[in-house]
């Protein structure tokens, strides 16, 4: 998840605990500021809950992005679209076939209703599905609506052509989910809180780990922390999984001043924003710290062996990528971004704002870089985009130039899944008749990196679009 976004949403949760004057008691102490990569983490005194040991070998399913567009098994892709008055449908992109079609095999079918196999009544939930080979999942978060009663969040399971639904578990009520989801062959692993109101208006917020087991249905919580003395709130991020555990966030805001000056409490809530990454062994043992920062110092994300993060220089002139394997040590694999021939001489900072780690692709690296902000003729703020491929094996580093244009903004083509040598991407962005489209297609691995836009398009049978005026 881009930090960006990640610190966007600690900041709306610490400013809805302040309106809400929330009180959560106890757990693990956050490691002081400045704390380097690497290295094991005592258990603090008030240890986070934790369920008995797993053996099972465990992937990420589900993005554990902000906006999660689906989820991806061997034959295809699976995501669901959002309609009006809470419906929404399930489709599918066939890898084989190059189609996307409605999960729906009836002839002549409006999509419009519980006949209909595609049907998701989403009323009141944020809406997400997991594909396992065998099975799909669709993640039901439950959302606070005003004057409406709680309905508690859930999981259905159902065949791969959509049939055979049913609830696989229904969770306690005040349990919320985010996006993103491990699974195993056994169990589905989702991130979420669990809130209770002790009294009016006070409001006590566990961040939990949970498992379901998808067979039965039974739902174990294997972590749990809350904000301690001194800290206004504290959030759980599901960041990935690596050979022994799961990889963690938390992002905990401290206890700040504030004052009548908006620019300043935001920089007060920055540096009182810390971030720490970690994995929770499967077997039970000790958490093991990869990283800890304060604000913007770094931008991090797990690309399945290692964590990977961007170093940002204090005077913002440059970055550093790093990485930090399972040992704790700490490796540089491309030093001084702006002085590297293949990127773009910019006079816009190098922040995580302006340039952030997007994924990974095979051995390489994707960086995203804005590199260039400025008024365009008819008077819009144009921001333009690259990316950069680095080799993670020479350090060297390639720019991909491929992407697409659209409300002044020209951005780098995102990737929606990967089928061996074949990726799924947005390949057409656009804007026609006062909305903007995107149409998917496929494209080989080794086209992308030497930015060919060998584009195989698919048959979509919906378009995503958006109304922007």
């Amino acid at each position: 998840m881009p930090k960006r976004a990640l610190l966007f949403c600690a900041l709306l949760a610490a400013c809805a605990a302040l309106l809400c004057a929330c009180s959560s008691q106890g757990a693990n102490s956050v490691p002081q500021s400045g704390a380097e990569p690497g290295g094991q983490t005592a258990q603090a005194s008030a240890a986070p809950a934790r369920a008995q040991a797993l053996s099972d070998h465990y992937w990420i399913a589900a993005s554990p992005e902000v906006i999660t567009r689906g989820s991806a098994n061997s034959a295809g892709f699976y995501q669901i679209i959002m309609q009006n008055n809470g419906r929404s449908n399930l489709l599918f992109t066939d890898h084989a076939a190059e189609k996307q079609v409605y999960l729906c095999s009836t002839p002549s079918c409006e999509h419009s209703d519980a006949s209909c196999s595609s049907f998701i009544d989403s009323a009141g939930y944020y809406v997400f599905p997991v594909a396992l080979e065998d099975k799909l999942l669709v993640v039901y978060s439950y959302i606070a609506l005003p004057d409406e009663a709680p309905k508690p969040s859930k999981v259905e399971i159902m065949d791969l052509n959509g049939t055979n639904r049913r609830t696989l578990c229904e969770l306690e009520n005040g349990i919320t989910l985010r996006d993103g989801a491990a699974a195993s062959e056994k169990s589905l692993i989702l991130c979420g809180n669990r809130v209770q109101e002790d009294e009016p208006r006070q409001v006590q917020v566990q961040p939990c780990l949970f498992e379901i087991d998808a067979e039965t249905g039974a739902c174990s919580e294997l972590y749990r922390t809350a904000a301690a003395e001194g800290e206004q709130q504290k959030s759980l991020y599901l960041r990935g999984v690596s050979d022994t555990g799961f990889i963690l966030k938390t992002i905990t805001t401290e206890e700040y001043e504030t004052s009548e000056d908006m620019q300043a409490d935001i920089e007060r809530m920055e540096n009182a924003t810390v971030h720490r990454v970690f994995e929770l062994p499967f077997d039970g043992g000790p958490e093991h710290e990869l990283l800890c920062y304060r604000g913007n110092a770094y931008y991090e994300e797990y690309g399945g062996e290692a964590l990977y993060y961007l170093d940002y220089r204090e005077d913002e002139s440059t970055c550093d990528l790093c990485r930090v394997g399972p040992n704790g040590a700490k490796e540089i694999l491309a030093e001084d971004f702006a002085a590297q021939p293949a990127v773009r001489k910019t006079t816009v900072p190098f922040t995580s704002e302006n340039i952030f780690i997007y994924g990974f692709l095979n051995e390489y690296v994707l960086v995203n870089h804005l590199y260039s902000e400025q008024y365009d003729d008819a008077g819009n703020m144009e921001l333009l985009y690259t990316q950069y491929a680095v080799n993670q094996n020479t350090g060297e580093i390639t720019e991909i130039t491929l992407s697409n244009y659209s409300m002044a903004t020209q951005k780098a083509i995102n990737i929606i899944a990967q089928f061996g040598d074949d990726l799924l991407v947005d390949a057409k962005e656009g804007s026609e008749n006062d909305s903007a489209y995107r149409r998917t297609g496929f494209i080989r691995v080794e086209d992308y990196l030497a930015s060919s836009p060998n584009y195989r398009m698919v048959d979509q049978a919906y378009v995503e679009s958006a109304q922007f005026a």
